[in-house]
């Protein structure tokens, strides 16, 4: 019931009113009564929500197409609501969305290329830092520096992704990459390798 009610509050929501005219005290009232009916449902009958869940995945799973009934009867609503969630609490910017939803798809990427060109040590920690500043940059337009005369540097690239036009490139290319298109993507990595011999 839940799983149900979520997914036709988000097609409401997008449909019918459109993300971008939701207030926030419209928005409040529909994640209080999606959290209070979730609450209700717990305490009251816990054995049938983890049953509309396994219904609703042995469905998916006994479609022609398990991957693609999966994106479009559960990934893709909660995606969208999401995206509404993030546009009503004052993120305007498309790649801004992009950035938060994909977060592990950029993260993974940043640290494994961390790792090839400047070692595993604090890869992550550069990675974190790459993705905080792009945030930065694409909500506030703030340039992406970095303070390499500050007590502490290890969270700081140092072969690549060391200036800002470098790091919004390869954004860009990530991006590309995602959505299947790959030439700026191999263009960053070829460039990163000849500036790396």
């Amino acid at each position: 019931m839940f799983i149900n009610n979520c997914v036709k509050i988000s097609h409401i929501l997008i449909e019918d009113f459109g993300m971008s005219k939701i207030n926030q005290e419209t928005m409040k009232n529909v994640l209080n009564s999606m959290l209070s009916g979730l609450k209700e449902e717990n305490v009251n009958n816990a054995s049938n929500v983890a049953d509309e869940v396994k219904e609703k995945y042995q469905s998916v799973m006994e479609s022609p197409n398990p991957p693609d009934e999966h994106f479009f009867a559960v990934t893709y609503p909660f995606k969208e609501l999401d995206e509404g969630l993030l546009f009503n609490a004052g993120v305007k910017n498309e790649r801004t969305i992009f950035l938060i939803q994909e977060h592990s798809f950029v993260d993974n990427h940043l640290t494994n290329l961390f790792t090839k060109y400047e070692g595993m040590a604090c890869s992550a920690d550069k990675a974190r830092t790459i993705v905080a500043k792009l945030y930065h940059y694409l909500e506030e337009g703030k340039e992406i520096t970095f303070d390499y005369n500050a007590q502490y540097t290890y969270h700081l690239p140092k072969k690549i992704l060391n200036n800002h036009q470098e790091i919004v490139e390869y954004f860009e290319a990530l991006m590309t990459l995602f959505y299947g298109k790959f030439e700026k993507y191999l263009k960053c990595l070829e460039k990163f390798d000849a500036s790396n011999k």
